[in-house]
């Protein structure tokens, strides 16, 4: 990631990360949200039939620099790639739980609580 911020800042706006790990795709979106707008940030990721590639500055667009940055804690906590969930809880309803905590800070933060 630090290889792919310095070349956006040194004039190079379209960079591409080749990977099998999911974790290089979710720092990857997490670092595409800090990189100039008109940059893309391209992720070839997987192999054989399952090979694509993601377009990291588009799904942190998407997602908003906040919760880009929130995205590796999420990773982390919910097991990254190899567990699939927290006991009895899904990975949707554990980002559902996050995205609101992450609001109720920002409101929190807002109004000096």
């Amino acid at each position: 990631m630090v290889h792919a911020v310095h070349d956006a800042q040194h004039g190079h706006h379209k960079i591409q990360i080749r990977t099998v790990d999911s974790n290089v795709v979710v720092l990857a979106v997490m670092v595409a949200h800090t990189m100039p707008d008109e940059d893309e940030l391209w992720i070839a990721f997987g192999t054989g039939k399952a090979f694509r590639y993601l377009p990291a500055h588009e799904i942190s667009a998407s997602l908003g620099p906040e919760k880009a940055r929130a995205l590796p804690i999420f990773y982390v906590l919910t097991g990254c790639g190899a567990v699939s969930a927290f006991v009895g809880h899904g990975k949707k309803s554990a980002w559902a739980t996050c995205m609101g905590c992450l609001s109720r800070a920002n409101t929190c933060s807002s109004q000096a609580c």
